[in-house]
């Protein structure tokens, strides 16, 4: 809102706010005990989605190939990897 508005400091608010999301993920990825490649691949997706929004918004460049490309690709991964890990684990998760 205060980007749309053209408050001063809207971006520096913003950037903040990205930040803060970005530790408290990388916080939280560090802390626990089992990690497996979902959660690294979540971590690249946290941290591109943001990186990406962040870029788009205050029109750097790349911005919008981090946002509408990288980003749902790895999204796509993470699905992937997340559907072998279930049939790995349980073969017929799917007809349960």
């Amino acid at each position: 809102m205060f980007k749309i508005q053209h408050y001063p400091f809207a971006s520096t608010l913003l950037i903040a706010g990205f930040a803060i999301v970005l530790v408290c993920y990388l916080s939280y990825f560090i802390t626990k005990k089992d990690k497996n490649i979902v959660d690294v691949l979540k971590l690249l997706w946290v941290t591109t989605e943001i990186t990406g929004r962040a870029l788009k918004i205050n029109h750097f460049p790349y911005g919008k190939v981090m946002l509408y490309y990288v980003s749902p690709l790895l999204l796509f991964v993470l699905l992937v990897a997340i559907v072998m890990l279930n049939m790995k684990k349980n073969p017929n998760w799917v007809h349960e």
